[in-house]
């Protein structure tokens, strides 16, 4: 899976086949918005998608970029209906669809929609820029599936609006990850250390000592203080199963 081995790559393995729910938003767009998004040789960064069409509906693939777009630049977007990626290529035509290895077409990009408050993976063919413009949702939702400890479900969001998010804000439910891709931070929904409620929190350790021997011991470091900016960030449902109004949970 895409820029996630850094800390899972056990994991996909583990569960088999990964379903991704996808973002639904409801909107009322009423602004126009500009995001200028910086592009190195060789990356391919989690691009968030913050705007919708200028009657509120989700953008398509071809019309998210406004600016910027390269021969050769790829746009990748998870779907959790084939339980894969549709993959579309810049050409001297537009953005064409890639072959797939199975029987499954890929979409028109002119067509294919990507809602508010979703992410997708961007790969240039050299370094750059983009600028993605649209109107600003004064709304904005995006949901998960439920998933289970055996058989976890994934979501590829991203905050669409400029303010911060705590992660206080987000419900979770007991083994819940969320795992940044900017910042390759993770978190694990339960009770930290010393903590009577369950919370966000980080990996950590602590001191532990029986009867004349000190060991270090992994626990849980409460992080429900952490925020969540733009950036794109995994949401690894194992039975929680969050709704995220994202007008409402911003700081």
């Amino acid at each position: 899976m895409k820029q996630f081995s850094f800390m899972f790559a056990g994991l996909a393995a583990a569960v088999g086949c990964i379903a991704l729910a996808d973002a639904v938003s409801t909107v009322d767009s009423t602004s126009l918005g500009v995001v200028k998004v910086a592009l190195a040789s060789g990356a391919e960064p989690a691009v968030g998608v913050p705007y919708t069409t200028t009657n509120g509906t989700s953008v398509t693939v071809a019309s998210l970029v406004a600016t910027g777009v390269a021969a050769g630049d790829q746009i990748s977007v998870w779907d959790k209906d084939i339980a894969g990626y549709y993959v579309w290529e810049y050409t001297a035509d537009g953005w064409e669809g890639a072959t797939r290895t199975d029987s499954t077409e890929t979409p028109s990009a002119s067509t294919y929609t990507v809602a508010p408050g979703a992410a997708l993976w961007y790969k240039p063919a050299a370094a750059g820029s983009i600028v993605i413009a649209g109107n600003v949702p004064t709304n904005c939702v995006s949901t998960t599936e439920t998933g289970s400890a055996s058989a976890p479900k994934f979501s590829l969001l991203a905050n669409p609006f400029p303010t911060a998010v705590k992660l206080t804000n987000i419900a979770g439910a007991a083994g819940d990850q969320i795992v940044s891709l900017d910042s390759k931070k993770s978190y694990t929904y339960g009770t930290a250390s010393g903590a009577s409620e369950a919370s966000w929190c980080t990996n950590g350790w602590t001191t532990v000592t029986v009867g004349d021997k000190t060991n270090r011991q992994a626990t849980l470091l409460d992080a429900s203080a952490d925020k969540i900016s733009g950036e794109g960030f995994w949401y690894i449902s194992k039975g929680g199963h969050p709704t995220i109004d994202w007008t409402t949970v911003a700081e």
